[in-house]
């Protein structure tokens, strides 16, 4: 009657009129999860959101900003991943076999024996990349490794170690561990941070450039939009956003001006009064020609984020 999606009719007729056969099947599901994957998908992203982080109206009356927290202690967050990721590797394997049965079968048609081997040799190499894919996940938390839904991933650690040299598979982020230049060893044993807590060594360098401005003749801290600067304002939220000015900020701190002479041509354009590079920091002013500066100097801080008493902190290596 037209009212039916093509492949739920093409169901029907699979398995009512006889026409009873793997790939017929194949076809099915693979049609199918093309009208589930985005809802499927967004479903799972609404229930991680929902697990892991708590939304609350700042102010109840106005309902204008959203505190967003963290609702999960560092166990539940190791469980929660301990549920999903090897399901997620186990649909990965699942789906791989099934595009391979369905290749395999449209080379033989062919009646080629070369499409055929290609075809497989296809198969065998994916297999091979989603198993050494894999295997970096067995670190995300002690209880993967002993999983026994976990055991395709183990079966490519040999594999994994062989190509380890060549850079083949890393840990899954942008970095894994942060790139502090704190050291515990500076510390007095006695010399206890907040709520009783050693204090952090994970402090990272930053460059903060001062202005002298035109109007009131005096310096002032120039605002980024997003990196660390001003102490006294709560963190941004950046993932999966990369901006690239305050990217190569962080990365000028960990070196020395002469192997980034972007960062002076960066103060010569500011100091010039160039709107499209102004627009890149959070000065109103700036930005607009309503003021400009006369002078930039650079000073170099090391920040850290400030102890408490949490299981989060307690377990940093080291501390």
């Amino acid at each position: 009657n037209g009212k039916i999606p093509r492949a739920v009719s093409d169901f029907i007729d699979t398995i009512w009129l006889g026409e009873r056969n793997i790939v017929s099947c194949l076809n099915f599901l693979f049609r199918f999860i093309k009208y589930i994957d985005i809802p499927v998908f967004l479903a799972v992203l609404s229930w991680c959101f929902q697990k892991m982080f708590t939304l609350k109206f700042a102010d109840e009356y106005e309902r204008k900003d959203i505190n967003i927290s963290l609702a999960m202690t560092k166990n539940q967050c190791n469980n929660m991943i301990e549920q999903t990721v090897p399901a997620a590797i186990i649909m990965s394997f699942l789906f791989l076999s099934v595009s391979g049965i369905k290749g395999v079968n449209a080379a033989t048609k062919g009646k080629s024996i070369v499409s055929v081997l290609t075809t497989l040799f296809h198969l065998l190499t994916c297999f091979l990349c989603l198993g050494i894919l894999s295997v970096p996940f067995l670190q995300l938390t002690q209880g993967l490794h002993h999983q026994s839904a976990m055991a395709p991933a183990r079966l490519f650690i040999q594999p994994w170690s062989f190509v380890q040299p060549y850079g083949f598979s890393n840990g899954y982020g942008l970095f894994r561990r942060m790139t502090g230049v704190g050291n515990n060893q500076k510390y007095d044993a006695n010399n206890q941070g907040w709520a009783g807590v050693p204090p952090s060594i994970v402090s990272r360098p930053e460059i903060i450039l001062e202005g002298l401005f035109a109007k009131n003749n005096s310096w002032r801290e120039l605002n980024f939009r997003w990196k660390p600067g001003n102490v006294y304002d709560m963190p941004k939220q950046v993932a999966p956003h990369q901006p690239r000015l305050d990217w190569q900020m962080w990365f000028a701190a960990l070196g020395s001006y002469q192997h980034n002479p972007w960062l002076i041509n960066l103060i010569s354009r500011l100091l010039d009064g160039c709107k499209p590079v102004a627009q890149l920091l959070d000065e109103p002013k700036l930005a607009s020609g309503d003021d400009k500066l006369l002078a930039i100097r650079a000073n170099l801080y090391n920040y850290d984020f400030t102890r408490i008493d949490s299981e989060w902190n307690q377990s940093i290596p080291g501390v």
